[in-house]
């Protein structure tokens, strides 16, 4: 990955245009990764999916992610997933477990997956650094901006479908 960016810097800069690297590093799993990184995923379920990895041996004792998400000793894992994901959402109270749809639910464990593994090309987590960056003209220091103004917890940011429709219920009847 590293020669592709590296390569990718040099086009855009051979071309006149501010470009910078900010290297995303693996992080640690905790029982709450997943709730804290993606608003779909309630807390209850997050333990579920953090004990079950490192009961699979695919988180190791430090918490990170142990075997490349791409190995097949992921199918595991990905067999859970498909066969009992569903059952664990529905225990789960509809006020605490926004979204059902187990698809969506899938995806977002998985894209929480790769950034732990630290092999994931975009995250939204640095759009208001990379954003101040590019308004002082993509000049200064790029991972300075990225630990001062990084979102630590994502998914507090977010309102889920499930809420939105809720307010505009409510904002529809007050008016």
């Amino acid at each position: 990955m590293a020669p592709k960016v590296a390569e990718n810097l040099a086009a855009l800069r051979a071309m006149g245009l501010p470009a910078a690297e900010i290297k995303v590093l693996p992080r640690v799993l905790y029982p709450g990764y997943f709730a804290d990184r993606s608003p779909v995923i309630a807390r209850p379920l997050s333990f579920v999916l953090f004990n079950k990895l490192k009961q699979l041996g695919l988180a190791n004792s430090t918490g990170f992610i142990a075997v490349e998400p791409k190995n097949v000793v992921w199918n595991a894992f990905r067999s859970y997933l498909s066969s009992d994901l569903q059952t664990e959402i529905a225990k789960l109270p509809p006020a605490q477990q926004l979204e059902t749809d187990v698809r969506v639910v899938d995806a977002h464990i998985w894209e929480c997956i790769s950034l732990a593994w630290g092999r994931h090309e975009t995250i939204g987590e640095y759009l208001t650094a990379v954003l101040a960056w590019l308004e002082g003209g993509g000049k200064g220091s790029i991972g300075l901006l990225a630990r001062r103004l990084r979102v630590a917890f994502p998914a507090t940011l977010t309102v889920p479908a499930g809420r939105r429709q809720q307010r505009r219920r409510r904002f529809r009847r007050q008016s």
